[in-house]
């Protein structure tokens, strides 16, 4: 009886072996057990509840570098391939969270290495040396990122197919981002039905395209999905956590080889709270049931504790 042998190239080896401790602290505050190459991570919430940006605050961890001339930066120095379907990226978005993350860092660098009564506290004395690293460090870590449009869903599953020779020949390249999985759902929803087919179909063949990078190349997927589809009626047997912090409930319509094919969804709100002088959201795991809060301004996502 003859068995089929599986076999592997050395770049599918290198990213299989490499990917999990590379990517162990990505985010802390999310994922404090760290995430593994293979993981498929899904956000889901409603429009303007911080999806893209939070897609946003994991890419500047990526692709910016471990350290810089010996100032810890505090990136992972990853390739992250960043599928823009949605057409909500913003690359001057980008830049300013680069720049303000890498000032913070080479500040609290600065702190450490100069005892407190040395430190200078003219914000205006900043030397020309440093002003040129940071913009070095903003080019540098953008070399990392590849961002892909699509305008349809047949081209978005071609170009993922076409991607295995690309992420071969880039060996960096540890995450694959889908802002969104489902931007084109109702005009596939519309030739399914002019076809007398399920748009379940269509969908389960982006599933296979992902599922062929996620297992030779040990991809870790992050993709956002809008709630664009709400339950008639309250359904027994929600997520109590979910119902209690007052969380938008998920409901499904990608078909049942995405619901199969996502190993951990985060569920993002937009919550309305008169006392705060921010405006709060928050980010359910529906993993491990644990809700983090964050808000939003000019230099990014902070969590509250």
């Amino acid at each position: 009886m003859s068995k089929k042998i599986k076999a592997e190239t050395g770049t599918q080896l290198f990213a299989r072996l490499g990917s999990k401790q590379v990517l162990q602290h990505l985010e802390n505050e999310l994922f404090p057990d760290g995430l593994s190459g293979g993981d498929v991570i899904e956000f889901y919430g409603e429009e303007g509840c911080g999806k893209t940006e939070m897609l946003l605050h994991l890419i500047i961890r990526a692709i910016l570098p471990v350290s810089y001339a010996s100032v810890p930066i505090g990136g992972l120095n990853t390739g992250v391939i960043f599928f823009d379907t949605d057409f909500h990226f913003c690359m001057l978005r980008l830049v300013t969270l680069l720049e303000h993350f890498i000032r913070k860092k080479m500040e609290e660098y600065s702190n450490r290495q100069e005892p407190s009564s040395a430190i200078d506290t003219n914000k205006e004395a900043v030397s020309d040396k440093a002003q040129v690293d940071v913009e070095s460090i903003i080019k540098l870590s953008l070399k990392k990122l590849y961002v892909v449009h699509c305008n349809s869903t047949s081209q978005l599953i071609t170009t993922l197919y076409s991607l295995a020779s690309y992420v071969s020949s880039q060996g960096d390249i540890k995450l694959l981002i889908l802002d969104s999985i489902s931007a084109f759902y109702w005009i596939d929803k519309c030739e399914a039905v002019d076809l007398n087919k399920n748009v379940d179909t269509t969908h389960s063949k982006i599933v296979k395209a992902l599922e062929h990078l996620t297992a030779d190349y040990n991809l870790l997927v992050f993709a956002t999905k809008p709630a664009i589809l709400h339950r008639r009626q309250k359904e027994r047997g929600l997520q109590s956590a979910c119902l209690a912090s007052g969380s938008t409930q998920h409901f499904e319509y990608m078909g049942k080889s995405w619901q199969k094919f996502v190993t951990r969804r985060l569920i993002l709100t937009k919550h309305n709270e008169q006392a705060s002088t921010r405006q709060i959201f928050s980010v359910l795991d529906s993993l491990t049931n644990t809700l983090k809060r964050f808000f939003i301004c000019e230099a990014g996502i902070t969590f509250i504790p």
